[in-house]
């Protein structure tokens, strides 16, 4: 009986020690269900600003889609604005760090003024999953000899920089004409901005690539920041000025 009453005390004090109570609050997370940032990159093929197309011609540009995280995801692309040959394009699913081309067409609508250069279209990128993009993308109209076109390689404003560090970007001048070559001046007035070259020569019917870079303005606890748009003039020898207007990002 001794032995009993000493087995039973044992099994009490184990059940003691090993069921204790939890006060407090006790958060459970579901690793099954992660939270993910889903994100997807856009790059044309061949940069439409390279192209002329003459008022009320087509053309036709290849964007390629890619998502960037461990998302897969379709696409919904409508216009923006005007000249767009569809209402809207949709794709099919796209596995993760994979891509998928898109033909976006346009119709080059009739000039607004005689000397008008180019064309600025937008186009709206709605993906199954993650944050919708727009796209904006210059086509320029045919020119008469003698002209050139700017261009960048990528458009700055689709870049976020600290303030007070510097970022780098590279422009084109492009010479329209095949026959003659054209002198090129670049001048700003502002302190933000430098250049790799600010004159040079362009050959018939080749283009030139600069370096333009900008020191983000630096900002002041309690003070708006100062403006994050700057300006610079490229002049060509045959009288030609264009005003390239652009903006980065504060970060």
């Amino acid at each position: 009986m001794k032995k009993n009453k000493i087995a039973l005390v044992t099994i009490i004090c184990l059940v003691a020690i090993f069921v204790i109570p939890v006060t407090g609050n006790v958060n459970f997370v579901d690793a099954a269900d992660p939270i993910v940032n889903c994100t997807f990159s856009t790059t044309w093929k061949s940069n439409p600003w390279n192209y002329e197309v003459a008022e009320g011609a087509t053309a036709s540009f290849k964007l390629i889609l890619a998502p960037t995280s461990m998302c897969g995801m379709s696409f919904t692309i409508t216009p923006l604005t005007e000249g767009f040959t569809f209402d809207s394009l949709s794709t099919s699913m796209v596995s993760a760090h994979e891509e998928r081309e898109v033909s976006i067409g346009i119709k080059m609508p009739e000039k607004n003024y005689e000397s008008q250069q180019y064309k600025t279209f937008r186009i709206k990128i709605n993906p199954s999953s993650g944050n919708t993009k727009v796209l904006e993308f210059t086509v320029n109209y045919v020119q008469s000899c003698g002209d050139f076109i700017t261009g960048w390689t990528n458009n700055p404003s689709g870049y976020e920089v600290e303030a007070g560090k510097q970022a780098t970007f590279e422009f084109i001048v492009k010479n329209r004409c095949d026959e003659d070559d054209v002198g090129i001046t670049i001048s700003t007035d502002d302190r933000f901005i430098s250049f790799s070259n600010k004159k040079f020569n362009v050959l018939a019917d080749k283009q030139f690539k600069i370096q333009v870079s900008v020191t983000m303005p630096p900002t002041r606890r309690g003070y708006e920041p100062e403006s994050n748009t700057w300006e610079f003039k490229v002049k060509g020898d045959s009288g030609v000025t264009k005003n390239v207007k652009f903006s980065v990002n504060y970060k």
